[in-house]
């Protein structure tokens, strides 16, 4: 790095967030992975204006507040510390740091907290279900018949509201899980008996809360009954089960691609309506669209069974492990492999430190940052970065 360029960043432990707020901003759920805190930096040229970003890693103690104070800019007459250039977005590399961060967490949330977030993210879902079958339910039969794209669109309208629900308050859902846990499971932060476990609960517990939602609040209060709602949610539960195995399996693999892409775009926004816009485009084309969500079948199969729907169990549970499967191949390998590998793609050779295409090393150092404070963890003391644990640059 030259030596009017100086890297500028902050890094906080979520149990103890203190940061300097002049370094830079930092999204809320970037949360550091075990013993490793995170940062965005920017390094700024003030001849030429000419900024790079990176994301830095500092190793830390476990349980530590760490700060990274900026250095000041050599050479500028007024000796002010350089500005990060703001941004309200998230990149690929810090999505991916994100993500797999989120998946360290899940794999260590208890069973029976697991279980109370999987029932929470299928009431959501079975309420979002209710609301799209209100909506294109209520329009005359003949009418959706002569004219299929206002279905489509209402339901592209409307069904959407559940992944805004589970994102903004809470929740564990299956199929969100099948990208964020392969993710980690690629990035050896996880194993394989975590993601299972993870899938196996989630996946009963939100079954478990979508039919029980629909049992008590979309056939016990009658929501249904009268026509053309009736007929409307006979005709989706029919036209599901009626779905050859393979059929269903691939038509789940667009849905829940969509889904997770949903979660990305949702973790790149750093403010409330950015990630409303970002988990609801993915959403509505998935709905509009007639894809298969494994999830969302557990409510729509159920209800309208309850009315009168020509449905099995055998029926039922077929149709929902083969979009089962067909999700995990459209989240877990499509999305989650593909973001994985777009920063791991020669990983045997891939430079710890690198800058444009892989494999160019960088020149860039990480000594331009002057001070790194650990406070709280096994040691508490402030040290010159060029002194401190595992200081280094992961991504440019």
């Amino acid at each position: 790095m030259s030596p009017n360029k100086k890297l500028v960043a902050a890094v906080v432990n979520p149990t103890a967030p203190v940061y300097n707020q002049s370094c830079c901003n930092l999204p809320a759920h970037c949360a550091p992975l075990p013993k490793t805190y995170v940062a965005q930096a920017t390094a700024r040229n003030p001849a030429t204006g000419v900024e790079r970003r990176a994301t830095i890693s500092v190793v830390a103690p476990h349980g530590a507040a760490v700060r990274v104070h900026r250095a000041q800019s050599a050479g500028a007459n007024t000796g002010e510390a350089v500005p990060p250039l703001p941004r309200d977005y998230n990149t690929g590399a810090e999505l991916e740091v994100a993500v797999t961060t989120l998946g360290i967490t899940k794999s260590r949330i208890s069973v029976d907290h697991l279980i109370f977030l999987g029932l929470l993210a299928g009431i959501w879902v079975a309420f979002a279900g209710m609301f799209a079958q209100q909506i294109v339910g209520g329009v005359p039969a003949n009418i959706r018949a002569s004219w299929p794209v206002l279905s489509k669109l209402l339901l592209g309208v409307t069904f959407p509201v559940g992944i805004v629900f589970i994102v903004l308050f809470g929740g564990e859902l299956f199929t969100g899980n099948t990208m964020i846990m392969v993710v980690a499971w690629l990035n050896r932060k996880v194993t394989t008996r975590d993601v299972m476990v993870n899938w196996t609960v989630v996946f009963c517990a939100n079954f478990a809360a979508c039919a029980l939602t629909a049992y008590l609040l979309g056939y016990l209060t009658d929501l249904f009954e009268p026509e053309p709602f009736r007929s409307y949610v006979i005709a989706v539960a029919t036209r599901k089960v009626q779905l050859p195995f393979y059929k269903a399996f691939l038509m789940g693999i667009p849905a829940n691609a969509l889904v997770c892409l949903s979660f990305f775009l949702g973790l790149a926004a750093r403010d409330v309506t950015g990630k409303i816009l970002g988990l609801y485009l993915p959403i509505a084309t998935f709905a509009a669209t007639g894809w298969e969500h494994c999830v969302a079948n557990m409510y729509y199969i159920p209800i309208g069974w309850m009315y009168g729907a020509p449905v099995t169990v055998g029926g039922m549970l077929a149709n929902i492990f083969a979009v089962a499967l067909g999700n995990i191949v459209g989240g877990g390998l499509l999305i989650g492999g593909s973001e994985f590998y777009m920063y791991h793609w020669h990983r045997s050779s891939e430079p710890v430190r690198h800058i444009g295409k892989w494999g160019k090393p960088s020149k860039d150092r990480t000594d331009d940052i002057e001070i790194l404070e650990v406070h709280g963890g096994v040691h508490d003391h402030a040290r010159p970065a060029s002194q401190a644990p595992s200081l280094s640059e992961l991504i440019v």
